[in-house]
């Protein structure tokens, strides 16, 4: 599946998921309007061009900030070799909810289909195994090239945490170039979206949707 398409702005897929693409897009009211559809342009995940940063290296990707930590958290793993990130593993962080199932209590980094508030079912492992049911909260991920202008990157980093905070969203930091911000229903995006699609047209930035593929144990 088409999962992201480097330097513009965005399309629609079937699963009502934008992409990057090099089409214009109208931004209204947080919401995309009048979506462009586009061909599949050869490209690969924005995990894929991390893993080739970091020389395919990152085992365990772990919450050190997770936005719903509490007394009660619980620890799971979400498997991520479905996802073609074969041999890392996502530590993601819960919420115990009395019917046995457990809440998502952080911004899920590398996981697809999962979001903040969604409620799953894990297994004996410890290992998350289903979605029971969907918060309706989505995760936009970005991820910021490394760049020899470090004064350019620190303005970057510090104008995209501005605008999530104006914006009143949730989100959080892995590393200092790669940001997932939670985005529940009826979020108005255009002050980030316009600000996220000059970091791609200007310094080649990659951002996705988490749904941009569903939740699986299974590779497809």
């Amino acid at each position: 599946m088409d999962r992201l398409t480097f330097n513009a702005t965005f399309i629609e897929t079937g699963t009502e998921s934008y992409r990057l693409a090099r089409s214009k897009v109208q931004v209204k009211g947080g919401a995309v309007e009048h979506p462009v559809s586009c061909a599949n342009r050869g490209h690969g995940t924005i995990f894929a061009e991390m893993s080739r940063q970091q020389g395919a290296q990152m085992q365990y990707i772990v919450h050190e900030d997770p936005v719903g930590r509490a007394e009660s958290n619980y620890i799971a793993q979400a498997d991520l070799a479905p996802f073609d990130l074969d041999g890392q593993i996502e530590q993601l962080c819960l919420l115990p909810e009395e019917d046995g199932t457990y809440g998502v209590a952080c911004i899920p980094f590398m996981t697809y289909g999962l979001a903040l508030g969604d409620r799953v079912r894990l297994s004996p492992e410890s290992r998350v195994v289903e979605v029971v049911r969907a918060s309706g909260h989505r995760v936009l991920r970005t991820l910021l090239r490394p760049s020899a202008d470090a004064e350019r990157l620190g303005r970057s980093i510090k104008l995209i945490k501005n605008s999530i905070k104006e914006s009143g969203l949730l989100s959080e930091w892995h590393g200092e170039r790669f940001v997932a911000i939670d985005v529940p229903p009826g979020a108005d995006m255009s002050l980030l979206f316009a600000l996220l699609q000059r970091e791609v047209d200007e310094a080649g930035a990659y951002w996705e949707w988490a749904d941009a593929m569903p939740f699986s144990t299974t590779r497809s």
